[in-house]
């Protein structure tokens, strides 16, 4: 795939690997456009690669229609899709006194890792069809980011399962 000139979307582009995968496709040739939910932490960064930073709650499928909405009146469609973004808090499923970790908390890894993720690339792949003969050779490519904690377990729950949702994705 010819990166140069593509547009990426990035979520969860402000820190760590998005914002690292960022760089990485900006120095490409690519144009990024950054999606976090607190826009000004992703507002200097999309800046200095020459990008587009979007607020935007991955975890709710009305928020990521708008942000693709806004990315396409920009710079066209997304040829590239990085998941970056994620709820990366630890939560036994109890405590060590025996009362249930917090559910609302569990609840929101799960919204922002599970459904976020999923919802993405739903909008994505949906989008990226529409542009099926625009003559690319390839037309796209997904990138979800997971966790070595997927596979060997960590101490937090419902982001070990989250994170193996995110594999059970991958081709």
């Amino acid at each position: 795939m010819d990166i140069n000139g593509a547009t990426a979307m990035i979520t969860g582009g402000g820190s760590g690997m998005g914002l690292a995968a960022a760089r990485v496709l900006a120095a490409a040739g690519a144009t990024v456009c950054l999606l976090g939910r607190r826009l000004e932490q992703i507002a200097d960064q999309a800046t200095a690669l020459g990008g587009l930073a979007l607020q935007c709650d991955i975890s709710d499928d009305a928020s990521l229609e708008d942000a693709f909405d806004q990315l396409e009146s920009r710079t066209g469609h997304a040829r590239i899709l990085i998941n970056a973004a994620a709820n990366g808090r630890m939560l036994p499923l109890v405590t060590a006194d025996g009362r249930a970790s917090d559910r609302t908390v569990m609840r929101d890894v799960i919204a922002t890792n599970v459904l976020g993720t999923l919802y993405s690339n739903q909008i994505f792949a949906q989008r990226l069809g529409r542009h099926a003969d625009d003559g690319a050779e390839v037309k796209g490519v997904i990138i979800n980011v997971s966790s070595i904690g997927a596979i060997d377990g960590v101490v937090g729950a419902s982001y070990v399962a989250s994170k193996a949702a995110v594999n059970g994705l991958a081709l």
